[in-house]
């Protein structure tokens, strides 16, 4: 009965497309083939096709969208057939056959969709009734665009027929996602849209537009002007150039490529699909080789290696100035361990010798794109750029907004959008704050109201529930790490500080350093056991200790007076890198196999201070001149800097090697040494009369020397500290000896006194 029912149901829409006024609302909406528009990073391109047919996944959409308007005006009724397609005229007809069951249903189109990957169409419930797939949800089918019958529609409606006219005078560009979106203000007269262009120019607004679209004038500003102007400059190098985006969900990454690729005769771009349970790395080699016919105008090809597939695009990709990019690389590669060594050769032995090339691998998973490329041994010395993209800065924020909305308003939307670009753009200004936000975040459909769910399972796949509990934790209050576990009832490990720091690097939450301070009271004393040279060329060290269970991957630790983060926990040991800079200024170079830590852990703000405050910002190095016992104590006696000194005082705190340490003498000289060519001249004892001699002795040879010939040092200053027991036999000051160095910080009120002193006499 239902074989017969369908057979009929087609018929009768070959005969007359009126004929179907009880199942379909022929004359409602409008007609419309529609511009180029954005979904999720992917673009669609609307086109009024002659021959289309496609084989892939139907799905149905019921009572949750009943009595909303479809994307041509229409209501939206369930109990209707219809359905839902990416790039078909509407509204249209089309031929769906299930080809699961054989049956049969021509549909009328009227709306867009389905944005998910590998679903073609979007059929209305009644429809997956028909077709036999209601109660399963997904069905493969075939769909047919049938071209005679739509058009009949066309030209039996005349206020369809009138739309189709101007459409068909419309000449659309050949991409224009990237215009899509942004809008700062639409008008419906030409005269008031170039008015208010010239007002945002005026106060200084870079890069508007005027635009003509969807039967209205609309004022286009593009934002991250600093990212585009540092990849505009790639263009000016002679050599092609690798570039890493990186930054969460919504936050413009594509769109600010896709800007940047209207600088460029050829833009490519290819994603990956999302991360599902069942995606294999086949099902992405599929995908990706479906956009790659689709972008370069060939015939669908397989393959079953990404190396394979990668060098077939390679070869149209020899000459010529090209911008490619590959968009949520992490998906892509996500279940291939060989991927990115193929990517590596990809850019090797193709890309690079295009010297008008600029290639940019995306993604969201800021955490993987840490962790497989930019820290990376295989890819040090490829990347011309990294781009981490943040949040837009209030200013920019406040360029969406016309002027007669107030300041209240905005910072009632901000406080749930922050300056997510995409966010921004959902917010409809003629309503108010609270309509938006019911609308965006509590209204079935709303664009935020399953957003915190859909980012979750593209970021975190496995992992997204115990992500989400980390963040709902955290929705109550910042918390300490300790503080995460116990409200997540969970004893607390290494992992925890790993899934804290990918939240982190996905810009979902921040860790706030401010009070990652310490007292300069040692706590234990651990032992280097490794070094190795990071690619960036920082230092790594592995450090025992005997109490890793309080320490955890993020935390803030003082190694010796140098406050460091710690980056990896392996058993009993755990790891912090030390930057170049900072090697410089502190004795880290002198770290070997061996050596022997103080260490601290950053102090609470409810913990005692015992010792004074200390920042872990080491000032310079002191050097060891003598060591004296002195009863059970040891007095130390020390070489200081002279630019150092001043902020060295009797009874005052100094830090060594991060031991807090009251100071107990302090003795400066005047200048002892001076040195020019072969004269020398040496210790305090000389008079000024003979140093003027040996000045103007040598007054000729200052003009022929060279710099390095001639040296100037300044007089001593040394200083003393007193080293009680405890102190000695719980730090590293018992492995010291005469002529090591040790990293001094100052104390910081001293410095900040001398900052005040010097502004005010400057």
């Amino acid at each position: 009965m239902i074989k017969n029912l369908t057979f009929l149901c087609l018929i009768f829409g070959l005969i007359s497309s009126c004929s179907f006024s009880n199942r379909f609302n022929c004359t409602a909406g409008h007609y419309k083939i529609g511009s180029s528009y954005t979904i999720n990073g992917i673009t669609y391109y609307p086109k009024n096709c002659k021959h289309y047919e496609e084989i892939g996944t139907a799905s149905w959409y019921g009572i949750e969208d009943h009595g909303t308007l479809t994307a041509n005006g229409e209501v939206f009724n369930r109990h209707l057939i219809s359905a839902a397609h990416k790039t078909l005229p509407l509204p249209c007809f089309a031929l769906v056959t299930n080809l699961e069951n054989g049956r049969k249903l021509v549909v009328r189109i009227n709306d867009r969709g389905p944005f998910i990957e590998g679903r073609i169409i979007d059929l209305s419930e009644k429809a997956a009734q028909v077709l036999g797939f209601h109660k399963v949800g997904l069905a493969k089918v075939k769909v047919q665009y049938l071209r005679k019958m739509s058009e009949q529609l066309i030209q039996n409606t005349p206020h369809y027929r009138k739309q189709y006219e101007k459409e068909m005078q419309k000449r659309h560009p050949k991409q224009d996602s990237a215009e899509s979106k942004g809008y700062v203000a639409f008008f419906k007269s030409a005269h008031a849209a170039k008015s208010a262009a010239s007002k945002l120019r005026n106060q200084g607004i870079k890069n508007v537009r005027l635009l003509f679209k969807n039967d209205q004038y609309c004022v286009k500003v593009s934002y991250r002007q600093t990212e585009l102007k540092q990849l505009l400059e790639l263009t000016e190098k002679n050599t092609a150039s690798f570039v890493v985006v990186k930054g969460r969900r919504r936050i413009g990454k594509s769109r600010l490529i896709q800007e940047f690729g209207k600088h460029f005769e050829q833009y490519y771009s290819f994603i990956g699909l999302p991360p599902e349970k069942h995606t294999t790395t086949s099902h992405q080699l599929n995908e990706f080789s479906r956009q790659v016919a689709r972008q370069f105008n060939t015939s669908f090809a397989r393959y079953d290696d990404w190396s394979d597939l990668l060098w077939a695009v390679g070869e149209r990709l020899l000459s010529g100035k090209i911008l490619l990019l590959l968009d949520e690389i992490s998906w892509m590669g996500s279940k291939d361990p060989t991927f990115l060594g193929k990517i590596k050769n990809f850019w090797d032995t193709q890309l690079k010798n295009n010297n008008k090339l600029i290639f940019v691998i995306c993604g969201s998973a800021s955490s993987w794109i840490e962790k497989n490329i930019l820290s990376s041994t295989g890819f040090v010395g490829r990347i011309s750029l990294t781009l981490t993209l943040g949040e837009l800065s209030l200013s920019d924020c406040n360029r969406f907004w016309p002027k007669n909305i107030s300041a209240y308003e905005k910072f009632k939307v901000l406080a749930v959008t922050g300056g997510i670009p995409k966010y921004l753009e959902e917010v409809n200004f003629k309503h108010s704050a609270e309509e938006n936000i019911k609308k965006l975040c509590f209204t079935k459909g709303g664009f935020l109201v399953e957003e915190f769910d859909q980012i979750f399972s593209d970021l975190f796949m496995r992992k997204t529930a115990f992500y989400k509990q980390i963040v709902r934790a955290l929705s109550t209050g910042a918390k300490e790490q300790e503080e995460i576990c116990t409200a997540l009832n969970i004893a607390r490990h290494g992992r925890i500080s790993e899934y804290l720091h990918e939240l982190e690097l996905a810009d979902f939450i921040a860790k706030d350093h401010t009070w990652n301070i310490q007292t300069g009271i040692i706590t234990d004393i651990g032992t280097i056991t490794d070094t190795t040279t990071h690619p960036n060329s920082d230092q790594i060290f592995h450090i025992k200790t005997q109490n890793l269970s309080s320490i955890s991957k993020g935390d803030s630790i003082a190694c010796s007076g140098v406050c460091l983060t710690v980056v990896d926990i392996m058993s009993d040991i755990f790891t912090v890198q030390v930057s170049q800079e900072t090697m410089k200024v502190a004795n880290s170079n002198t770290w070997k196999i061996g050596k022997k830590i103080n260490l601290e852990q950053a102090m609470r703000l409810s913990d005692k201070i015992d010792g004074h405050l200390v920042q872990g910002h080491v000032d310079g190095i002191v050097k060891i001149l003598t060591i004296e016992r002195n009863l059970d104590s040891h007095e130390i006696k020390l070489s200081c800097p002279q630019e150092l000194i001043k902020f060295v005082a009797k009874k005052g705190s100094v830090t060594l090697n991060g031991v807090s340490l009251t100071v107990n003498s302090v003795i400066t000289r005047p200048l002892s040494k001076f040195v020019c060519g072969e004269k020398f001249l040496g210790e305090a004892q000389a008079s000024t009369a003979e140093y003027l001699n040996v000045f103007e002795e040598h007054s000729q040879a200052l003009t022929t020397k060279l710099p390095s010939e001639i040296e100037f040092q300044k007089g001593s200053a040394e200083f003393t500290v007193n080293i009680i027991p405890y102190t000695w036999e719980n730090t590293t000051f018992q492995y010291n000896k005469i002529n090591d160095y040790l990293n001094l910080e100052i104390d910081m009120i001293a410095r900040y006194l001398d900052q005040l002193m010097q502004h005010k006499y400057n």
